[in-house]
């Protein structure tokens, strides 16, 4: 559901054993699929604390450094938005991280989180800084 927050880009609720994704209404359409994929992440791999907790908040919780679930949350996104296929394509044609996430539609975080991924499974590519809160809302 489309919501006008004021200090966040998304949350991820269960209400009475429903489970709501809200979305700031006015992102850009690259930023609302980051924030729509990261909340099904939640969903995916944190319904039974979200449950408890009734529900996250971005602005809370988009802090991978400090937070296990965020960063599981934004590993969901990279892996489900960036295909191994087209990343590796990229990164052998000589794509930097900026170029890929231009060409992918993504953001370089996202990006750099996806190098971490394939780099982790064996395939020789050069590691990406990466900034950890970019999410954040004051971003």
């Amino acid at each position: 559901m489309y919501y006008p927050f004021n200090e966040q880009r998304g949350a991820y609720k269960v209400l009475m054993r429903n489970r709501f994704i809200f979305i700031k209404n006015d992102l850009h359409p690259v930023m609302e699929n980051i924030v729509l994929l990261h909340e099904l992440g939640h969903d995916a791999l944190h319904r039974e604390e979200a449950t408890k907790v009734g529900g996250f908040k971005e602005f809370e919780i988009f802090n991978m450094r400090d937070n296990r679930m965020e960063y599981e949350a934004n590993l969901f996104a990279a892996q489900i938005s960036l295909s191994d296929e087209d990343f590796l394509e990229l990164a052998e044609r000589g794509c930097d991280t900026q170029q890929i996430a231009r060409t992918l539609n993504s953001d370089i975080n996202l990006v750099a989180l996806k190098a971490d991924t394939l780099i982790s499974q064996g395939y020789r590519l050069r590691q990406q800084e990466h900034c950890n809160d970019f999410l954040r809302y004051d971003k």
